[in-house]
């Protein structure tokens, strides 16, 4: 169910949108530390156990940026922008790389441009504890209308 955005969330995909440009594409990686390995679908549990086992490497917040203005109407439905919470990898080298194993029928996954949050993670921590996000979406091209889909 989707619920509409408040003020604040407003304001926070705001700041976002002018940063669309700064997002990168981040490699996906396989990895695996002795008997652990992560599990699809749990980046932001994932990348803070690597982090805990691989303590030169650093968790960074943010989130898949999927841009369907002009895709979504060619299949039956509204142009947005979604973005998706997500949680990638920085190495000491600063590389950022993506830990959690994508699942997808079409064999390999899609790679989506990653943005990072530019608060703190308490921020970050807010927004998705706080909301319960999994991920938000921008209707329209202006925007027209902001919401997000609890976890």
């Amino acid at each position: 169910m989707e619920i509409e955005a408040d003020a604040r969330l407003i304001e926070y995909v705001g700041r976002l949108s002018h940063r669309w440009s700064e997002a990168v594409i981040v490699p996906r990686v396989n990895v695996k530390h002795g008997d652990w390995q992560p599990f699809p679908k749990k980046c932001h549990a994932n990348v803070t156990k690597w982090t805990e086992l691989n303590p030169h490497h650093r968790a960074i917040r943010g989130w898949m940026l999927m841009d369907l203005r002009i895709a979504g109407p060619l299949f039956g439905q509204a142009p947005r922008v979604e973005l998706l919470a997500h949680s990638v990898i920085e190495d000491e080298k600063r590389n950022l790389f993506d830990i959690t194993p994508a699942e997808t029928p079409y064999g390999k996954p899609n790679e989506y441009p990653f943005l990072k949050h530019s608060g703190d993670d308490d921020e970050y921590g807010l927004l998705i504890d706080g909301y319960t996000i999994s991920r938000i979406r921008i209707y329209g091209f202006t925007p027209e209308r902001i919401t997000y889909l609890p976890i």
